[in-house]
C-alpha cells in the first residue's frame, strides 16, 4: 500500500538531489557527455523527475532501520518541537516542508504564467510570416528532410534579438524584426531551431525547469539546468554541421557568428530555447566543438556503466527505506518488538487484526503495514497458542 511518511520524503530529498548533483557532475565535461551519447540525457532526466515526482513508500518497499544514535540525531534535529507551550508545535521538518511547498507552488505558478505571458506576446506583437513563399519552402523543405508533418508557425517579432523557438505542442519560430537573412542563413536558422522541436528539447528544458522548481533551494538544480541547456545547444550544433545538407562547417559558424553580432544581449527566456544564448564561454565551446569534431563516438561501455549507475540509484532508492526508529530510555521499558517468534495476527472478526505478543493480545490494527508484514495471521482465535509457537 501506498504510503507518505517522513522515512520516505527523507528518502525522496536524499536520492533525487544525489541524482541531480550526479548529472550535474557528468553534464560539466562536455566531450564526455557527447561521448555518452545526447539520447541518455532524457533518460537521466526522466529517472530524475520520476524519483522527484514519488516520495511514496511502495507496498514492496522494504525498510531499513538506522541505528539509535542516527535516529536519536535525526529526531532530535528534525522531529522534536522547536517550542511547546502553545496549540502550535512546530518541529524544523514541519517549517521545512511548509516552506518548501509554498516555494514550490510559486514557483510552478511562476512558470506557467511566464509560458502564458509569452504566448500573449507572441499573439499581440508577433507577424506571422508562416505563408511568406520565402519561409514556407524552406520548412517545407526541412520538414522533408526530417520525414516529419510540418507543423511550425513562422513569426517575426519586435522584442527578441536572437531566434528561438517556442511551444511544446504548437511550435512558434520566432525571428527579430530587425534580423536580415539571406537564403543559406535562413536555412540554418530555421534548421536549427526546427531540430530542436524534433529532438524534444523543449520538453527536456520543461522537465529540466519542473525539477528546478520542485527543488527550489537546491544550487544544484540551477547549474545542472544551465548546464543542460548548453549541452543541447551543442547537440543540435553537432546534427546540423553532420547533415547531408551541410555544405560546410564555415558557412554555420558564419551564420552562428552573424546572430551573436547582430543582437544585444537578452534576458533569458524560460519558455524557449534561443540560438545565441549570449554567453561568449558557451559561444567558444561551440565553435570548438564543430571546429575539432565531426561526429562524437559513443563510448558504448560508459553508456552502459552510467545507464545502470542511475538506474541502480533509482530502484534502490525505491526499494529501501531508510526507517528512523528511535526508543527514548525512559519509554524503553514500556515497549516490545515485534518478531515472528514472539508476535502474531488473528483475523478479528468485526474487521482488522489482533495483534498478541507472547500471547497476549495488545491491540487491533486496521490494516497491516510494512511492520507487521512480517508477521503470521490465523484466522481464529480458538487456536492452540503453544502448537503455534
Amino acid at each position: 500500500m501506498l504510503a507518505f511518511s517522513l522515512s520516505s520524503t527523507l528518502m525522496t530529498v536524499l536520492f533525487s538531489n544525489a541524482l541531480i548533483i550526479f548529472l550535474y557532475f557528468i553534464f560539466r565535461n562536455t566531450d564526455f557527455m557527447m561521448e555518452l551519447g545526447y539520447r541518455l540525457l532524457a533518460f537521466f532526466l526522466v529517472i530524475t523527475f520520476l524519483r522527484v515526482m514519488l516520495p511514496l513508500e511502495m507496498p514492496f518497499s522494504t525498510n531499513l532501520n538506522l541505528s539509535q544514535s542516527v535516529s536519536h540525531v535525526i529526531i532530535e534535529t528534525f522531529v522534536e518541537p522547536l517550542w511547546t507551550g502553545t496549540q502550535f508545535h512546530p518541529s524544523v521538518w514541519n517549517l521545512f516542508l511548509i516552506v518548501w511547498g509554498i516555494g514550490s507552488c510559486i514557483g510552478f505558478v511562476r512558470l506557467i504564467y511566464v509560458y502564458y505571458s509569452f504566448w500573449k506576446r507572441i499573439v499581440v506583437l508577433g507577424t506571422d510570416v508562416t505563408h511568406d513563399p520565402t519561409y514556407r519552402s524552406c520548412i517545407e523543405q526541412l520538414c522533408e528532410e526530417y520525414h516529419k508533418r510540418n507543423r511550425f508557425h513562422i513569426v517575426r517579432m519586435p522584442v527578441i534579438s536572437t531566434p528561438m523557438i517556442y511551444g511544446l505542442g504548437k511550435p512558434y519560430i520566432l525571428l527579430p524584426m530587425n534580423l536580415d537573412l539571406n537564403e543559406n542563413q535562413l536555412y540554418y536558422v530555421l534548421s536549427h531551431e526546427a531540430a530542436h522541436y524534433f529532438h524534444h528539447d523543449l520538453w527536456i528544458k520543461f522537465v529540466s525547469q519542473l525539477i528546478c522548481v520542485l527543488y527550489w533551494w537546491n544550487p544544484f538544480t540551477r547549474l545542472l539546468r544551465n548546464q543542460i541547456n548548453d549541452i543541447l545547444e551543442l547537440r543540435i550544433d553537432s546534427h546540423i554541421v553532420n547533415s547531408p545538407r551541410a555544405e560546410s562547417k564555415d558557412e554555420y559558424l558564419d551564420c552562428l557568428l552573424y546572430i551573436a553580432k547582430s543582437g544585444a544581449r537578452s534576458g533569458k527566456m524560460e519558455a524557449t530555447i534561443s540560438l545565441s544564448s549570449g554567453n561568449d564561454s558557451l559561444l567558444v565551446r561551440r565553435f570548438k566543438m564543430i571546429i575539432e569534431n565531426s561526429a562524437s563516438k559513443i563510448n558504448r561501455r560508459r553508456q552502459v556503466l552510467f545507464s545502470a549507475i542511475i538506474a541502480a540509484t533509482y530502484l534502490f532508492s525505491v526499494l529501501f527505506i531508510f526507517e528512523v526508529k528511535y526508543i527514548a530510555p525512559e519509554d524503553e521499558a514500556g515497549t516490545f518488538e515485534l518478531t515472528e517468534e514472539n508476535a502474531y495476527l488473528i483475523v478479528n472478526p468485526n474487521g482488522g487484526y489482533d495483534l498478541y505478543v507472547d500471547g497476549q493480545y495488545q491491540v487491533t490494527i486496521s490494516q497491516i503495514n510494512n511492520n507487521f508484514s512480517s508477521l503470521e495471521i490465523f484466522d481464529s482465535k480458538e487456536i492452540d497458542h503453544e502448537t503455534i509457537h
